[in-house]
């Protein structure tokens, strides 16, 4: 009797197991061609990173509503740092072009 009460649980364990559903799977990105330097290997890495944390946290956003404001602020603050050396690039080459075409007034 004792033994069947330790069977019992873990008979029903085993079968509810079995009864779930397997997942589809997305293709992975072994498919795509093998990065050809260190930077882009490191880039391809990064980029695949971003869309997981991006990923979990839309996920979490669903699940979790209550989450949403840490949430959107984290990916505001992750998007506002990965747009940071573009905006940079532009503010220097806005000064680049005014220290130039300035002084021909």
């Amino acid at each position: 009797m004792k033994y069947l009460a330790l069977a019992t649980p873990l008979l029903l364990l085993i079968s509810c197991s079995s009864l779930m559903p397997s997942l589809p799977k997305m293709p992975s990105s072994e498919s795509a061609p093998v990065a050809s330097t260190k930077t882009t290997q490191v880039m391809a890495e990064t980029t695949a990173n971003v869309w997981e944390w991006a990923w979990i946290s839309i996920i979490l956003v669903f699940v979790f509503p209550s989450m949403r404001a840490p949430i959107t602020g984290f990916l505001k603050a992750l998007f506002f740092i990965l747009a940071l050396p573009l905006e940079l690039a532009h503010k220097h080459l806005t000064m680049l072009y005014n220290r130039k075409y300035s002084n021909e007034k």
